[in-house]
């Protein structure tokens, strides 16, 4: 039987977390942010856990205080400009890249 491959529109994350528990519950089943909670999981397992993987649909839950989660506003195109050539001079970025 083939594996199934979730379409990107099924590599969803969802955050929920609710102001009782003060614990956010991350359920995803992206690959990138996997393999990104899963390092946090091996470096801070006082931190994040891994509360559930369901290995048939290539998903997990994770959990983590609430105040690691964070929304932050836009930045410039002058800042993002100044960050990029920071990265390039300190050799961060290939200054070929396309910017996007």
């Amino acid at each position: 039987m083939a594996k199934y491959r979730l379409s990107l529109a099924e590599q969803e994350t969802i955050i929920r977390y609710d102001m009782e528990t003060k614990v956010a519950l991350i359920d995803t089943a992206s690959p990138q942010t996997i393999k990104r909670l899963d390092k946090l999981v091996a470096q801070h397992p006082d931190v994040y856990k891994l509360v559930n993987s369901d290995p048939n649909y290539f998903a997990k839950k994770y959990s983590v205080p609430m105040e690691y989660i964070k929304f932050g506003k836009p930045i410039s195109e002058e800042r993002r400009a100044k960050l990029r050539q920071a990265a390039i001079n300190n050799g961060l970025c290939n200054p070929s890249a396309s910017v996007g």
